[in-house]
C-alpha cells in the first residue's frame, strides 16, 4: 500500500506546527532587553548579594542564582506595592515580623531565573532561605517568638537582610 503524498504533507505540516506551538508555551523564560538595568541577586542559605545594590526606578529584571525572599511594603490589598520604610526594615531584620508586607521566594523554575518588576524609588529587602521546602518558615518562628517574649527576641542578632536601594 502507498501512501498518498498529500497526506503525508499534511500530517508533516501538523506535526511541524504542534512541536512549534510546544516550544512556544514552553518559552515562559523572561528575557532582558538591552540595556535594562539588572540585579545579579545570589542567594545562599545564609546570605543575600546584590550585584549593583543601587539601580534607578523603573523596570528592574533580577537575575536569580540560589534563592531569597523578596520583601515590598503592601499597608493594603487595594495598594500596590511598594519601597519599604526605615521602621519596616528594621522590624523584619529584628523580629521577623513581616505585617503589611508583601513578599515572594524567588528561585530560579521552569520560567527561568529572571523576574521583572517595576520598582518606584524606595528600599526592598531580600532575605535569605534557609530551607527551600519551607521558605518563611523562620521569620514566621521567629516573629511568634518575639510577640510571645520580646525580652527574648530583644536578645536575637538581627537578621540577615540586605537592601536594595531604588533611586529617582
Amino acid at each position: 500500500m502507498r501512501a498518498h503524498p498529500g497526506r503525508t504533507l499534511s500530517i508533516l505540516v501538523a506535526g511541524v506546527a504542534l512541536v512549534g506551538g510546544v516550544l512556544v508555551a514552553c518559552d515562559k523564560a523572561t528575557h532582558i532587553p538591552p540595556g535594562a538595568q539588572q540585579v545579579h541577586v545570589v542567594g545562599t542559605g545564609t546570605e543575600v548579594r546584590l550585584d549593583p545594590p543601587t539601580v534607578h526606578a523603573g523596570d528592574v529584571y533580577l537575575v536569580i542564582d540560589g534563592s531569597a525572599l523578596f520583601f515590598q511594603a503592601q499597608r493594603s490589598a487595594e495598594e500596590s506595592p511598594g519601597p519599604l520604610a526605615e521602621d519596616e526594615l528594621t522590624r523584619i531584620a529584628q523580629s521577623g515580623d513581616t505585617f503589611h508586607t508583601w513578599s515572594t521566594e524567588l528561585s530560579p523554575g521552569y520560567a527561568g531565573n529572571v523576574y521583572k518588576y517595576t520598582l518606584a524609588a524606595g528600599k526592598y529587602a531580600f532575605v535569605p532561605v534557609p530551607d527551600e521546602n519551607a521558605p518563611g518558615d523562620e521569620l514566621m518562628v521567629r516573629a511568634e517568638l518575639c510577640y510571645r517574649d520580646p525580652q527574648a527576641c530583644a536578645a536575637l542578632p538581627p537578621l540577615s537582610i540586605v537592601v536594595l536601594d531604588v533611586v529617582p
